[in-house]
């Protein structure tokens, strides 16, 4: 054999296992347009990949300003809670006086709390209103600092004529309009401490369920407004059931004696109690 020289049968084999040569198919004139467009739009591509880090930040999408349509969500986090206006307790006294020395008591309270107190609402259901006057006048109580709310002198004088200083109710036992005109004065006229003169008035007129149902809710209208309120009684009463049980619905229960003895520190501050003075 000859080398450098195929012989038959190598060129025999040669025609099954030669590789085909692949041969680049011929492009149209629109094929070809398709093809420049391409490789012109990689170009590009490639381009912006390549630029430096000062075009690239240039090119960075900047955020779009909230409009005034939709602005963006302030945030309250550094903001505090506005504190809440924390209220006055309400305190309320049952004080039991003496029936021989009950005009002259109940004078002398409503003089010693017109000192404490800037303005007082007084309900009486026992005195007139004149005549209730005329004894605070000469008490040399300030009458400028009272409302009052009279239930007792309509029965007397039906005709009697309206006060600026005073409403008129036509008997202690209209306890609705009672009721109505006490939650009035307590709205308009802002008193900072109630007198109710009497329980035991009340007790003459109405029965006992009826009297414990009305100064349960007068409680309620009370402790609402923030403010302090005085019942009385008389001492000879002090043993009946009302009056034993109105004590559970008020702070503290005892005499006139005894709340002149222990000086109860009153006023829009809560209210302390003081031993007797040490000599």
């Amino acid at each position: 054999m000859v080398l450098g020289k195929k012989t038959n049968s190598e060129g025999f084999l040669s025609k099954f296992f030669k590789k085909e040569e692949k041969t680049k198919p011929v492009q149209t004139q629109g094929q070809r347009k398709f093809s420049n467009f391409f490789e012109e739009k990689r170009g590009i591509v490639k381009e912006i990949i390549v630029r430096s880090p000062l075009e690239k930040k240039l090119l960075e999408p900047r955020p779009e300003k909230p409009s005034e349509e939709n602005p963006k969500t302030p945030s309250f986090a550094g903001l505090k809670k506005p504190e809440k206006e924390s209220k006055k307790e309400s305190r309320l006294l049952l004080l039991t006086i003496q029936g021989e020395e009950y005009a002259k008591n109940i004078h002398y309270l409503a003089g010693y709390l017109s000192e404490k107190y800037p303005r007082v609402l007084y309900v009486s259901l026992n005195e007139l209103y004149p005549a209730l006057l005329a004894s605070l006048e000469e008490a040399k109580v300030d009458i400028k600092k009272f409302y009052f709310i009279d239930a007792i002198t309509s029965t007397a004088e039906p005709s009697v004529q309206k006060k600026d200083n005073c409403t008129f109710v036509v008997s202690p036992n209209a306890l609705v309009e009672l009721s109505l005109a006490i939650s009035s004065a307590i709205e308009e006229q802002k008193p900072r401490v109630v007198i109710f003169d009497s329980i035991s008035t009340l007790m003459i007129y109405e029965n006992q369920k009826t009297v414990l149902k009305f100064v349960h809710s007068l409680i309620g209208k009370i402790r609402a407004a923030s403010i302090d309120a005085f019942f009385t009684a008389l001492e000879s009463d002090s043993k009946n059931p009302v009056i034993g049980d109105f004590g559970m619905f008020v702070d503290e229960f005892m005499s006139l004696d005894k709340f002149r003895m222990y000086k109860i520190e009153l006023g829009p501050e809560p209210m302390q109690k003081k031993g007797p003075s040490k000599k």
